[in-house]
This record gives C-alpha cells, structure tokens and sequence, in this order.
C-alpha cells in the first residue's frame, strides 16, 4: 500500500486557524511535543485522516522511505 504524507509550509494565518481549531493558546509539534520549537507545517496522511503540526527539526527527519507530496 502506497502511503502518501503531504507537507505543507505554514503561514502566519493557518498557524491561527490551527490554534483554534485546537483551542490552544501555543501550536507545538505533535512529534516532539518541544514547547520551545517553532511549528512551521503540518503533515496530512489522508489515509489515515490524520493532520499533525511539525516544529522544522521533525519536518527534517521525516522519514525517508515515504513518497512526500
């Protein structure tokens, strides 16, 4: 089975959608869970219905093996 993750980069704008989509005052990363660490993307796996927000460390160390759109 193909598993395709999508990537996208995040402006300023779905930043806020996203925190309140969540009701959070703070987006952190949903890898690392680092407070510190800047979300810059969100990883969709519509396979799954999955959305997670990536700080830019763990966007760097996705995994190679997935095809990324």
């Amino acid at each position: 089975m193909d598993l395709i993750v999508e990537t996208e980069t995040l402006t300023p704008i779905l930043i806020a959608a996203l925190r309140a989509a969540r009701a959070q005052t703070m987006l952190i990363c949903d890898r690392c869970r680092d407070p510190d660490e800047v979300v810059v993307a969100t990883m969709v796996i519509p396979a799954m219905d999955k959305t997670f927000a990536l700080c830019g460390c763990c966007t760097r160390e996705l995994p190679h093996g997935f095809r990324v759109v």
